[in-house]
């Protein structure tokens, strides 16, 4: 005897539903949360991204040994992927008959299982260590701050180079941790990934970037991006977007490390209101994670690249304390892609499909590679643009989507 039609839709969409629950249980992921979390939410928006590559669109597992805290990725022109990610324990260090414990980083080359679409080290995977020395930690009145390396970021230049940007401990007096730059070839040999003619190794040694006049107690986490040169003395430029308080970007002038700041910031109280507006608490309390992507507003092949549709994103988050333990929450945010980088807009706050409600934190976002495509210094609407999520320190994922539906 044969179902009623009704009744066999209603179970084949029973069925789907239920995979589509074990599956996100089984990868560490509660679904049913994200429904609690758009309903019960005090924002006026959310905005909600789902993987183009997962059948379930829901954020895919980076499975590691060992296990790696909030990666940072690049697809690299053999189609493989850079991964590099904070160590979980890091190496014990005695100072003054005192054990301390010192940050470590892993990177390897990864690839993407197409039947699970989770990501894993094929390889052997390196162990990275850099650090100022433990007495850093003691000067200053910096005891409390970590030791070692950590906030891994990478990106590309223009002219195909991997830059990678972390954090350890200052040589200047007046600060404790600073941020730094070198080529990931410096610690991870990639030659034989980049092609027939690996592109130029633009930071060979570890540069320390301190900003002019300007000594701080404690730099994280900068937004690096590449621009059209305000100075006029070269195609592009690497600037960082330091801080959400102007001076808000500075710019490397020579290769001493000595940052210099965009004056021009006539937009802060603009950008300081719209984040007022849209971010619940209303302070500027905002940390960066991802660097700055160049966006061409228009799919590819549809428009000629100009000052006029180029602009700049990046997701940061708004830091706020729950029970006494800090909590992100992300959002997408523009900026003009021409000096001054002027502030254009911010997203709803942001939700990953699959993770919901818990503690988040987006390390990086860069390009996908397409076929034929050789410059992932800048994209187009329709290129397809990766995330990396860390899950409350303990687990990792990635989510892969049209820059559009950001």
């Amino acid at each position: 005897m044969k179902r009623p039609k009704r009744l066999r839709y209603f179970t084949a969409l029973l069925l789907t539903a239920v995979l589509a629950v074990l599956w996100t249980i089984f990868n560490g992921n509660a679904l049913m949360w994200e429904v609690e979390e758009v309903v019960s939410s005090s924002y006026k928006k959310t905005l909600l991204l789902a993987s183009t590559s997962n059948p379930f669109k829901v954020s895919n597992g980076i499975y590691t040994s060992p296990q790696i805290w909030n990666p940072s990725l690049l697809h690299l022109p053999n189609y493989e992927y850079l991964l590099i990610a904070r160590l979980p324990k890091g190496k014990t260090v005695q100072w003054e008959n005192k054990n301390y414990s010192m940050s470590q980083l892993s990177a390897g080359i990864a690839v993407i299982d197409e039947s699970t679409k989770e990501m894993n080290y094929v390889g052997e995977s390196l162990v990275v260590e850099y650090s100022r020395g433990i007495e850093r930690r003691m000067a200053v009145g910096c005891w409390k701050w970590v030791v070692g390396i950590e906030d891994p970021r990478l990106i590309w230049s223009p002219e195909g180079s991997p830059l990678l940007i972390f954090g350890t401990e200052s040589t200047d007096v007046w600060s404790c941790r600073t941020c730094w730059i070198v080529d990931p070839r410096y610690f991870f040999p990639l030659d034989d990934k980049l092609g027939e003619n690996p592109p130029l190794n633009l930071f060979p040694e570890p540069l320390e970037l301190l900003r002019k006049g300007r000594p701080t107690k404690f730099d994280k986490n900068w937004s690096a991006f590449f621009a059209p040169d305000h100075l006029g003395l070269k195609p592009h430029r690497l600037y960082f977007h330091a801080q959400m308080e102007a001076p808000r970007v500075w710019f490397l002038n020579d290769t001493s490390g000595k940052m210099h700041p965009i004056i021009r910031d006539e937009d802060n109280n603009q950008l300081e209101d719209c984040i007022k507006q849209f971010m619940e608490g209303g302070s500027l309390k905002v940390h960066h994670t991802t660097p700055l992507l160049s966006v061409i507003l228009c799919k590819r092949g549809e428009c000629k690249p100009d000052a006029s549709n180029t602009i700049l994103v990046a997701i940061i988050h708004d830091q706020h304390k729950n029970k006494g333990r800090s909590w992100y929450r992300p959002y997408a945010i523009t900026w003009y892609g021409t000096y001054p980088f002027r502030f254009r807009s911010i997203s709803p706050r942001l939700l990953f499909a699959g993770l919901g409600a818990q503690m988040t934190y987006t390390t990086s976002m860069n390009w996908k590679r397409g076929k034929g495509v050789e410059d992932l210094s800048v994209g187009y609407l329709d290129d397809i643009v990766m995330i990396t999520i860390g899950l409350d320190d303990q687990k990792s994922f990635y989510l892969d989507f049209p820059m559009q539906n950001l």
